[in-house]
């Protein structure tokens, strides 16, 4: 009897543990993005902050009492792609690999500090992506900041995606601490983006059939 005891607790701590982040993310917030018809998920106790620049579509903070970091979700207008189907991206994905100069330049080539950690193909919404973690810091009169981060990038016909989530800090130690205190958390919220209005390729057939027969290694030349 102690035996069968011991092993529905077992059980029962084992599923407790399973869904607890999948329960706790139920009562998290979708922000929704009409114009561009994408939404994703942020905690309850995060905030939208102002989003700096054309192209920022959303900018969330954790609570003061956290350390510091911020998401920016960056959709750019992508002329190149414009008329080339969904799956002719996807391939075009999976089969390359950013390198870190990629990555600068995706980025503005303004942090010359800036290192690349850890990249990988990943899928969001189910299509491909590229996922970095990367490293580099900010400088201002009044301060520098160090900052560790992931970012993730996709594309889809006529749009570059860029959501990113950074950890930041006073020091590089700082930095490093808040990155890790909430990478699980980061993870989630990249990993929630959804495109609402996936694009019919039937729909650009009259304009569009030179570049939709562009190989997939062309695209990112």
């Amino acid at each position: 009897m102690r035996l069968w005891h011991t092993i529905v607790l077992t059980l029962i701590l084992h599923f407790s543990q399973s869904i607890t982040p999948l329960a706790a993310q139920t009562s998290w917030i979708t922000y929704r993005n009409e114009d561009l018809r994408f939404r994703f998920l942020y905690p309850p106790d995060w905030y939208c902050g102002t989003a700096r620049g054309p192209n920022v579509k959303a900018t969330l903070f954790p609570p003061g009492s956290k350390p510091r970091a911020n998401c920016n979700i960056v959709v750019r207008s992508n002329p190149d792609t414009k008329g080339t189907n969904q799956s002719t991206l996807n391939d075009a994905i999976s089969s390359t690999t950013l390198t870190e100069l990629n990555w600068m330049e995706m980025m503005g080539q303004k942090w010359p500090d800036f290192r690349l950690v850890e990249s990988k193909h990943v899928k969001v919404d189910n299509q491909p992506a590229f996922y970095a973690v990367v490293e580099y810091s900010h400088q201002t009169v009044d301060r520098k900041t160090y900052i560790k981060g992931i970012i993730l990038t996709t594309f889809t016909p006529g749009h570059t995606w860029i959501f990113g989530c950074v950890g930041k800090g006073d020091t590089p130690s700082e930095g490093q601490q808040s990155f890790v205190y909430w990478r699980p958390t980061f993870e989630r919220i990249l990993g929630s983006l959804v495109f609402e209005s996936r694009f019919d390729p039937a729909n650009a057939e009259s304009t569009t059939q030179t570049r939709r027969s562009k190989k997939a290694d062309e695209l990112f030349k």
